[in-house]
Parts: structure tokens; C-alpha cells; sequence
């Protein structure tokens, strides 16, 4: 995982996902642990190819990464966009619809 900030009343975490198969991404999270999974592909589509040098890890990943506390998991977003993948969790209204 690349990071994560909080922007707004959001908490967001950005991942490179470059060469995920995005059919291969899921997110979801169980008992305030968010789970980022997925499938990075070898080399281009429609080359069999093996990689003599390389800086990038291939294959299946999955992370796992507790929430702070006051986040609502149950609002949670994500999007890819130019090979990142965004997760947004806003944080729980308080009482009163006080943030």
C-alpha cells in the first residue's frame, strides 16, 4: 500500500494497482479490516514472456489493513483511475449530525 491520509471528512488509501488485472481487484472489509486484493499480470498482453530484470512483483497480492476507529465501513468507496486504486471510508456522523 502506497499510503493513506485524511482529506476532508474522509480517510483515503491510494495503491499502485499498475498491471493489476482490474476483473482479478476486490475491496471489502470484515470487522474493520480493510482487504485489497488482486492479480498483477507478467509482461504485455499476448507475449509470453520471461522477465530477465524487473522491479515489480507479479502474481496474487492481498493486503490487510485495520481502520482507525470512527470510520463507517459500511460508506466505503473505491475507483482505479490511471493505475491507482483510491479507497474512501468517510468518517461516522456523530450524535446529532455532528462531525
Amino acid at each position: 500500500m502506497d499510503g493513506s491520509s485524511r482529506v476532508d471528512n474522509d480517510w483515503v488509501l491510494q495503491v499502485d494497482v499498475t498491471g493489476v488485472v482490474e476483473e482479478s481487484l476486490d475491496v471489502s472489509v470484515r470487522d474493520s479490516v480493510l482487504r485489497v486484493q488482486g492479480r498483477r499480470r507478467v509482461g504485455l498482453k499476448g507475449y509470453r514472456m520471461k522477465p530477465i530484470v524487473g522491479e515489480r512483483l507479479y502474481g496474487r497480492f492481498l493486503r490487510l489493513l485495520r481502520l482507525p476507529a470512527g470510520l463507517d465501513a459500511r460508506a466505503l468507496k473505491f475507483k482505479v483511475e490511471n493505475a491507482w486504486l483510491e479507497v474512501r471510508v468517510p468518517r461516522r456522523m456523530a450524535r446529532g449530525g455532528i462531525w
